[in-house]
């Protein structure tokens, strides 16, 4: 079923408004095909709650991408993920611009769980527009969970351009968090225990407020894990504000009621 939603959505169909319920367990094929792409995203709302409690298990194989590629004014709520090795980020592998959108996609009580490990964050991947914010809420990244260059994803310090490119060049292995690289929007009640490994623009939560009108809001979130970086901008809960010289009067990010109780090296 979820192989006929991506096949579906690369053919135009959205799904908006629309409902699906896991019943089930479910581990992805080898050779999955993310839901949703930058030209053709998903709309529709994915619950992966069981009737009796607790949430179900999506499994990702070894070396393949997560179930959600791209997305808009989506939904994901109550689903466990576990991958060994997923090659991306963890729960929407491509957070990307396009048209103003009240949200990108809202997340909630959605757990990365221990044993997993993502190239890129935790959470969310790539860059977007402060016009289509992302909001995570009630979320958690378990102890034992790897995020980011470890030294096991072979060379990572090329660099990236990213649509409406962030005022850094940056690489690979920059831009890395629990939940969100570039990020624009809402986390809320989130924890994450991970180990987080990268270069520059590392954060404990977030990484890096994204763009420079957009909101970037962190509260009541908590960070116990590591954090390893090889170069600058690296914090326990944000790694970065938004700083540039064309942006002089960008809003500065906000941290509320936030806990730090983890680790962090860096070069600065």
């Amino acid at each position: 079923d979820l192989t006929y939603v991506s096949n579906a959505v690369a053919e135009g169909n959205s799904f908006a408004d629309t409902y699906f319920q896991f019943t089930a367990d479910i581990t992805l094929p080898v050779g999955w095909t993310p839901i949703g792409s930058a030209s053709k995203r998903f709309s529709g709302h994915i619950n992966g709650a069981k009737q009796d409690g607790g949430n179900y298990l999506l499994t990702i194989p070894a070396g393949e991408k997560t179930m959600l590629g791209c997305t808009v004014e989506a939904s994901l709520k109550n689903l466990d993920i576990y991958g060994e090795r997923i090659n991306g980020a963890g729960v929407v592998d491509l957070y990307t611009t396009g048209k103003p959108a009240k949200t990108q996609i809202t997340i909630e009580h959605v757990t990365l769980k221990s044993g997993s490990k993502t190239k890129y964050s935790g959470f969310v991947g790539g860059y977007s527009h402060g016009n289509a914010p992302i909001f995570i809420y009630d979320c958690t990244i378990e102890k034992g969970v790897t995020i980011g260059d470890d030294g096991s994803w072979g060379d990572m310090s090329g660099t990236v351009k990213y649509p409406f490119g962030p005022p850094v060049t940056v690489q690979e292995n920059d831009m890395i968090a629990s939940f969100g690289g570039a990020f624009n929007g809402v986390i809320r009640n989130c924890v994450s225990d991970a180990n987080v490994y990268g270069h520059s623009y590392i954060g404990g939560i977030v990484a890096f407020k994204g763009q420079s009108m957009g909101e970037c809001i962190v509260e009541n979130c908590e960070f116990g894990g590591s954090i390893v970086a090889t170069g600058s901008y690296v914090g326990g809960i944000v790694g970065s504000g938004y700083h540039s010289n064309s942006a002089p009067n960008t809003p500065c990010l906000s941290v509320q009621n936030c806990l730090f109780r983890g680790t962090v090296s860096a070069a600065d």
